[in-house]
């Protein structure tokens, strides 16, 4: 079954695939629920979980609506470009994506839909303005410009049959989208009990459209008990459609358009009563709805009077006390003037302790001085660009640098008081929740730019990807190095001096890259590998073969590889330019040279045994995510459940590591012992890990589990070679972590964030 189960087929009053005189419903009500589409226009084609697009969507949302009453309902994150869309195509494209998607939603008769935090990164009076102009009602109980006009309607009335709905929507205040300076976002409870009585007042029914995450929006249920549906819109972990709690309804969302929440629901004096709930994917075999299959596929001229929004957004992730980060800021600051239609932000790396404390990688230290840096960009914005560019240029620290600049410190240490907490851990949430790790980070665009932070690179990098941003592109040389010189089939070198440097291309050396892989992988691991090998060598050919097929087969006994990906290069590539810089990692077999053991990570080993369904998540307990994939891996699924076991950060042959490294060894034996001596306990166990904040949680909570602590330990002492046959099976299998699975007992996938974790567990379940 695909992802998400199967289309749903209502009390018999509704098949998607026979359309024919459907039966009208005149008692129940269809609620249908999106969140979190991103503008995803088309189909994804990914091999993994393909679907969406608004065509395919407005076709079952239009099977539905004649079936009977619909209230159709979006929880935000329905613009493109934000830090959560894969299909980002640079900021002015991604805008016109988002008002293409904003007017198929109201041709679709969308009733109301929520401003989340990266609909907001085009500016408020921009999102208002289009929303208008395309006629999508947007409400927001706590989003608000700066002079305290509301950006949407607090809430609406919307009639369905005999009854009176009453909607509003909850906007996050984690703000992860480079909102607008105009806009701010009200405490969303404080708001939402300003327009409660007189929600309840003029309607039947209440729903709240919650842009919170997962565990703030199932607080609205208790909370607010006139409520009768929440819908989730923003970050979740649970993967039902629909729960029900005392009678009413809290719906999820489907990443990327791929699947929409569906309750059938009966109205009556003491609430609404479910007769049915399911996700229905919207699968590639859906038809597309002409009407809106047309405004997708026209071209977007925009909306009249709409400001298009800034050209670009960059922005830099440090840590403050890093050299390598400052070094990179000094580049930063000195390439942003020349291009003043870039928007930057500057953004602190870290991460928050179980106890709530923030940390940093160079001590706690590092955390007050960053926390310095935000006091002098709330309380001095006019000197905020000559602090930090004492601070990228010297050794000044930041407390004398904001003296120098004529800065009143006891006005410094006072915000610092009051708000620099809460506005530091803003920015290392939103490091962790982008994955970034490393100071420096770029992103142009919400997308990574692996590139030298200087002054010449940056100017070269964004007058490439943006040539009519700056008068400044005028004087920029062709090359900066031989990086610069590319063309297909060519070599280049970079010759000449500043504006005069020109690209001189020779003939590249032509090579067949092989790649070997197996038709059951579920991922494309070769990808990084084929672009990688594109990027060094301009002569590679690449061939992409599955062990089915003949020469695969003559391969896969010839070479006899471990596992696969198998990669070959032909004899050719020693001949070819940059071969210097793989030699190192590859050795000679017959007529073709393969990666060293080790070099590239395997992905299949299709000599294990195959376990179709099969499902293991490896963990390192006690890394800074490891609460929220543990939260992911133990949540309820319809079909097999993963198992889950720790993942070493060290050889536990040696009691020669660092303190982090035996924190994760201790941690590791327990879950191990928990899993072979108490397994009934071993899942509450980690489910009272991912709620515990002290230290000695792992105490605690074995006296609730009622597990003697004594015999725990006992049995940890007698259990030595448990942690090592842990070390070989990962080592086996080269799993490094901190989150990695193993699918069918073959294949192994690094995880690289938690909406990757949860869309293949829940993959893995469905099938």
């Amino acid at each position: 079954m695909d992802l998400y189960l199967k289309i749903l087929t209502v009390v018999s009053l509704l098949s998607l695939s026979a359309l024919s005189a459907p039966v009208k419903n005149e008692t129940s009500i269809h609620i249908l629920a999106s969140g979190e589409t991103h503008a995803m226009l088309l189909p994804c084609d990914c091999p993994v979980n393909p679907g969406g697009g608004l065509a395919k969507r407005a076709h079952i949302v239009s099977t539905l609506r004649d079936s009977g009453a619909l209230l159709l309902l979006d929880a935000g994150g329905f613009s493109g470009g934000g830090m959560y869309d894969s299909y980002t195509e640079g900021r002015r494209a991604d805008s016109l994506r988002t008002l293409t998607s904003m007017r198929a939603m109201a041709a679709m008769g969308y009733d109301a839909a929520a401003i989340g935090d990266d609909d907001l990164q085009y500016g408020a009076a921009w999102l208002a303005q289009a929303a208008r102009q395309v006629k999508l009602t947007l409400v927001s109980a706590n989003c608000l410009f700066a002079n305290g006009k509301p950006v949407a309607v607090p809430y609406i009335l919307v009639k369905k049959g005999k009854w009176t709905f009453a909607i509003t929507g909850l906007t996050t205040q984690e703000q992860f989208a480079s909102a607008s300076d105009s806009v701010r976002i009200s405490p969303p409870v404080q708001a939402l009990r300003g327009i409660w009585p007189e929600m309840v007042k003029k309607s039947d029914y209440r729903i709240v459209l919650s842009h919170l995450g997962e565990e703030q929006s199932k607080a609205i249920l208790d909370s607010f008990p006139e409520c009768n549906v929440v819908v989730n819109g923003h970050r979740k972990i649970g993967t039902d459609a629909v729960f029900i709690q005392n009678g009413r309804l809290f719906m999820q969302f489907g990443f990327a358009g791929k699947s929409l929440s569906h309750a059938l629901v009966n109205p009556a004096k003491g609430g609404l009563s479910v007769s049915a709930s399911e996700w229905i994917a919207i699968t590639p075999d859906v038809p597309d709805d002409p009407a809106i299959a047309a405004i997708v596929n026209a071209p977007s001229p925009g909306a009249p009077g709409l400001a298009a929004p800034q050209a670009a957004v960059l922005d830099l992730y440090i840590m403050s006390r890093c050299p390598y980060g400052l070094k990179a800021l000094k580049g930063f600051i000195e390439a942003i003037p020349n291009f003043p239609g870039v928007e930057p932000h500057l953004w602190f790396i870290g991460s928050q302790r179980p106890d709530g404390t923030l940390e940093s990688l160079h001590g706690d230290k590092e955390a007050a001085d960053e926390m310095l840096w935000l006091a002098v960009e709330a309380n001095y914005p006019a000197k905020w660009r000559a602090f930090i560019a004492d601070r990228a240029s010297s050794d000044l620290p930041s407390d004398s640098a904001a003296k120098k600049l004529g800065m009143n410190l006891a006005l410094l240490k006072q915000w610092i008081g009051d708000k620099g907490k809460n506005e530091l851990l803003s920015h290392y949430l939103r490091s962790q929740r982008l994955g970034i790790t490393a100071s420096p980070t770029l992103l142009l665009n919400n997308a990574s730019m692996d590139v030298e932070i200087t002054k010449p690179r940056l100017g070269k990098v964004l007058c490439d990807k943006l040539p009519k941003s700056s008068a400044y592109c005028d004087s920029v040389p062709e090359c900066i190095d031989n990086s610069d010189c590319r063309k297909k089939g060519k070599v280049g070198t970079c010759v000449g001096e500043k504006t005069a440097a020109r690209c001189v291309f020779k003939d590249a050396v032509r090579f067949t890259f092989t790649v070997l892989t197996h038709d059951s992988i579920l991922t494309r691991p070769q990808q990084e590998i084929i672009a990688t090998t594109n990027e060094l060598f301009e002569g590679a050919v690449i061939e992409t073969l599955t062990v089915a097929s003949p020469r695969g087969k003559e391969l896969l006994g010839r070479f006899a590889p471990r596992a696969l990906p198998l990669y070959l290069f032909d004899t050719k590539v020693a001949g070819a330019d940059n071969f210097d810089k793989i030699e190192s990692g590859v050795e000679r077999s017959g007529d073709h040279y393969t990666f060293k053991e080790g070099f590239v990570k395997k992905a299949y080993f299709y000599k294990r045994k195959l376990e179709p369904g099969g499902c293991d998540v490896y963990i390192d307990p006690v890394f800074a995510g490891a609460k929220d994939a543990l939260a992911i891996a133990l949540a309820k699924r319809t079909g097999r459940q993963p198992r889950i076991f720790p993942l070493l950060s060290a050889t536990p042959e040696t009691d020669s590591v660092s303190g982090e490294d035996r924190l994760n060894r201790e941690e590791a034996q327990r879950w191990i012992v928990l899993s072979s001596k108490y397994p009934t306990s071993y899942r509450r166990y980690l489910e009272l890990s991912i709620k515990s904040k002290e230290a000695s949680y792992w105490f605690l909570s074995l006296k609730d589990l009622g597990i003697g602590v004594e015999a725990f330990v006992k049995n940890i002492r007698n259990d030595t070679g448990a942690l090592l046959q842990v070390w070989r099976q990962q080592t086996e299998l080269g799993i490094s972590g901190p989150v990695e699975i193993v699918l069918n007992n073959r294949e192994v996938v690094r995880i690289k964030s938690p909406k990757e974790l949860g869309e293949l567990l829940d993959l893995a379940a469905s099938r």
